[in-house]
């Protein structure tokens, strides 16, 4: 498990949760995560990137490698 879902653990969150909680696709979400989606930091992917960010369970430097 990557540094994000283990900050999402310890406020008793999972990433499925987290996804629903904010209107986001649990596979979307995950696939931001690992880097598998977002090299273009447009659309949706930033979208999920800026709230990781903002709830902080996510630094930039993690999201914008």
């Amino acid at each position: 498990m990557n540094q994000i879902g283990r900050r999402m653990w310890a406020k008793d969150l999972t990433i499925k949760k987290w996804a629903a909680t904010n209107g986001f696709s649990y596979s979307t979400v995950q696939a931001v995560i690992h880097g598998k989606r977002g090299s273009w930091n447009a659309g949706k992917a930033k979208k999920i990137k800026q709230a990781l960010i903002d709830q902080g369970f996510a630094t930039r430097e993690e999201v914008y490698q």
